[in-house]
């Protein structure tokens, strides 16, 4: 009767642990033919990538200022001097509620250093009238960055303390070392490196190595 007993006590503790290991085995085994499957795929058409054609565009630079209202129709935002130093009384601003923007002009430019906040003072005074609680962004034009080629800054990778870049020539991948000029929230402009009517990799350039065939899966132009 023991026998018995020990004989189905076992069989309760083996069948979970088959089945168990069973299951991994199926998994493994899903997991390897999926890896198969994506490296047959990336061996026939090639690694899939999103590129975009370089254009040479005028580029406009902003200046961003964080503002509140202190009236109706003004609005006070506080910089530093080197931003203080582009921007002059009279000069345009904008920002955005929603979908409509709205355009005022500089009023104010304070030549002295505030000594609670450690920066100067600006004024925007606009036409239509206002009623915001909190603080909101306006954005000046100040240069224009003219027949430049401009790329995301993040694609952009380091090695070596060099900066460089994806792109794709007779379909496959070359990685292309780059010097930028300026590099800020609108983008990096690109000195040298890169010409007009190259394609360079957007997305999916992290799997690359140089050489590589790819599929274009979208090509768009920046």
């Amino acid at each position: 009767m023991n026998k018995i007993r020990e004989t189905i006590y076992l069989i309760f503790l083996v069948v979970p642990v088959f089945f168990v290991i069973s299951k991994q085995m199926v998994i493994k085994a899903d997991r390897n033919s999926e890896i198969l499957s994506t490296f047959s795929e990336w061996q026939k058409n090639g690694k899939p990538v999103i590129v975009h054609t370089i254009e040479r565009k005028d580029i406009p630079k902003y200046i961003k200022i964080t503002a509140w209202q202190i009236s109706p129709h003004v609005f006070e935002g506080n910089v530093s001097k080197s931003v203080r130093d582009q921007l002059k009384v009279g000069q345009d601003m904008a920002f955005k509620v929603g979908q409509d923007m709205f355009k005022g002009e500089i009023s104010k430019i304070a030549q002295e250093i505030s000594l609670d906040s450690g920066m100067y003072a600006v004024e925007v005074t606009f036409k239509e009238s206002f009623n915001i609680e909190g603080w909101l962004v306006a954005q000046a034009h100040i240069d224009t960055f003219r027949n430049s080629i401009c790329i995301p800054n993040e694609i952009i990778e380091n090695d070596s303390g060099k900066s460089y870049v994806w792109k794709i020539k007779d379909g496959r991948s070359v990685k292309q070392v780059i010097t930028v000029e300026k590099r800020d929230g609108y983008g990096a402009i690109v000195d040298s490196g890169l010409v007009e009517g190259d394609s360079v990799v957007i997305e999916g350039f992290t799997q690359l190595v140089p050489g590589d065939k790819v599929n274009i899966l979208k090509g768009l132009n920046i």
